[in-house]
């Protein structure tokens, strides 16, 4: 949706992105810093990188799913985000986009391709960002804002796109765990990556046998803190359909145990299995490759 406080938030890209210039050489004067175009990495506080891998305009959307409001088109972001040593929040509502009349446009308010939650030291993510744009408007670059409200990166729409080196990364390795031995949790209670499989009846696809237990406090089970991440650092939810793993409370002391089948919405392989807790923040993970 437009944004009307946009003279505000343009100061806050004054200060957060041009506030400090470099001398221009040989000019005796400011040097405007360099933006980024689609496809570079732009580097986030704390050594996390981000990048805008591509922009599709005038996107229609899939049957079933809230049209963008009348006068107003989509326009998608791919976007790729890798935490430094510092756990990193990632979230669509980050992303807006500014037109060249200075006005300032958000998330659609539908269901976003990349997902909310925050990720471990040198974990990434991968997925769409729909953007809520005027018929019309033409955007002259995108930003992302971090937790506090002020821009972070930004990058240039208008220039040449520059092919994105897959796949992105910050220079650090997630930790993961061992498939099996138990894997205990911050509030308490332990999960457990028991095995897995291919399952092509439907497709591409990979099934779960999970164990979830509590410590000495009830704990919240779910299918949906159970993330599958393919090779090309996209995450993929699990199928409702071939999911046994109960959504419920479990007694202190108690386990709960089943199955789960994440249908592949590309091409990429599977690489690793990700537990959040209640979707909050990625508390384990498990590679899958040898």
């Amino acid at each position: 949706m437009r944004g009307r406080a946009w003279v505000a938030l343009l100061l806050v890209l004054a200060t957060a992105c041009g506030g400090d210039r470099d001398a221009g050489a040989g000019s005796g004067g400011p040097r405007p810093p360099i933006v980024p175009v689609i496809g570079e990495v732009a580097p986030l506080p704390g050594g996390a990188v981000a990048r805008v891998n591509g922009v599709r305009l005038d996107v229609t959307l899939a049957p079933g799913l809230p049209p963008p409001e009348p006068g107003t088109t989509l326009v998608r972001l791919d976007v790729e985000l890798c935490a430094g040593a510092a756990r990193l929040r990632v979230d669509p509502a980050f992303w807006l986009g500014l037109g060249r009349d200075g006005a300032v446009y958000s998330a659609h308010s539908g269901v976003q391709g990349l997902l909310t939650f925050t990720l471990a030291p040198g974990a990434c993510q991968r997925g769409e960002v729909d953007l809520a744009v005027d018929e019309g408007v033409n955007l002259e670059e995108v930003l992302l804002m971090g937790v506090e409200g002020t821009t972070v990166a930004r990058w240039s729409v208008g220039g040449d796109p520059v092919p994105p080196e897959e796949p992105l990364g910050s220079g650090l390795t997630p930790q993961t765990a061992e498939l099996g031995p138990e894997v205990p949790l911050a509030a308490g209670g332990a999960v457990t990556l028991r095995g897995f499989d291919a399952a092509s009846d439907d497709g591409p696809s990979i099934r779960l046998e999970v164990e979830v237990c509590a410590g000495e406090s009830e704990l919240h089970v779910s299918p949906r803190s159970w993330l599958l991440q393919l090779a090309d650092h996209r995450l993929v939810v699990p199928d409702p359909d071939g999911s046994t793993l109960r959504t419920g409370t479990i007694e202190p002391g108690a386990c709960e145990q089943g199955e789960m089948v994440f249908v592949q919405t590309s091409d990429a392989d599977a690489a690793a299995v990700i537990y959040t807790a209640d979707g909050a923040f990625e508390e384990a993970r498990w590679s899958l490759v040898a």
